[in-house]
């Protein structure tokens, strides 16, 4: 059994039952800890998320920690976003507790580790050339897709403030993050941006 004796972990994601079932793995490897905020104790810090969303990557990052990503790993757009945002492992959502505890252990080692599905895709993407890399839509979290719903609407940035209850210094540093996401420097270009990914269809303006 790989010794997990020292590493917290955060555990996001849905669904429930999937999580608490990795929970009690890592656990009984020896975890100092598992939930879903960062753990303090702990000497090092693994964050398994599963089929996660944006604020699942954000508290990730924000915590320094290492990315297992469980997912369906023949999705190959959840594949090629989860390797670009930094994952340091791709796995199925049926992996057992043996394997993941030892998927865990060889992140923690700082190797890289691939489900051979999502192996399998990446390499077709690179032979290719890329021409059969999907399109990655960022996942976005609530606050950030209010804030791209405002510029479109043609709102300032103290409008979205007064509209949104929140400071304008706020508005500023979520748009900021917005554009990081879709790759661009103004709002203009978000907009366009957010028109070609589909992503105004699904929201309110």
């Amino acid at each position: 059994m790989t010794d997990l004796e020292g590493i917290g972990f955060l555990v996001r994601g849905e669904p429930v039952l999937h999580r608490d079932l990795v929970a009690h793995a890592l656990l009984s490897g020896g975890a100092v800890s598992v939930g879903e905020a960062e753990p303090s104790e702990a000497t090092s810090t693994v964050a398994i998320l599963i089929r996660p969303i944006a604020d699942d990557w954000e508290i990730a990052q924000d915590a320094g920690a290492r990315v297992v990503v469980v997912v369906d790993c023949e999705e190959l757009g959840t594949v090629v976003g989860a390797v670009a945002r930094g994952a340091q492992a791709v796995i199925h959502h049926d992996t057992s507790p043996t394997d993941l505890r030892q998927v865990v252990g060889a992140v923690v080692e700082g190797n890289m580790i691939l489900d051979p599905t999502a192996a399998s895709a990446l390499t077709e993407v690179v032979r290719s050339g890329g021409r059969d890399a999907p399109a990655i839509r960022p996942d976005l979290t609530h606050r950030e897709r209010e804030i791209l719903s405002s510029i479109a609407s043609g709102e300032s940035v103290k409008q979205t403030s007064r509209a949104l209850g929140i400071a304008a210094k706020t508005v500023e540093n979520i748009q900021g993050r917005l554009f990081r996401k879709l790759g661009v420097r103004n709002r203009a270009q978000a907009v366009a941006r957010a028109e070609t990914l589909g992503l105004l269809s699904h929201m309110p303006l």
